[in-house]
């Protein structure tokens, strides 16, 4: 009977020592795909992040045209050159076409 009940013991070591081994082989793939998801990830928000410094600077960018516009030189600018405009009382030579 104490033959039988090593040769038990022997097989039930076996089997734990081949789960622990099936788990560590399992949980060793699973961390090794949250590595690659977690690398994944860093790059979105490397991405993001250059993004988002493109983004900051077009709108200081904006903000300071938009300062430019309200100005008296861009009204003055746009009505010469886009409405052809002059103050009263000033005239304007051109160069005749050829």
């Amino acid at each position: 009977m104490s033959h039988r009940g090593k040769k038990s013991n022997v097989f039930i070591a076996g089997f734990i020592t081949v789960a622990v081994i099936a788990i560590c082989i399992f949980f060793k793939f699973k961390v090794k795909d949250i590595k690659a998801e977690n690398d994944a990830g860093d790059k979105k928000i490397e991405q993001l992040e250059n993004e988002l410094a493109a983004e900051k600077q077009r709108t200081e960018e904006l903000e300071t045209y938009s300062k430019y516009v309200n100005t008296k030189q861009f009204v003055e600018f746009m009505a010469r050159n886009k409405l052809g405009l002059v103050y009263p009382n000033e005239v304007i030579f051109r160069p005749e076409d050829d």
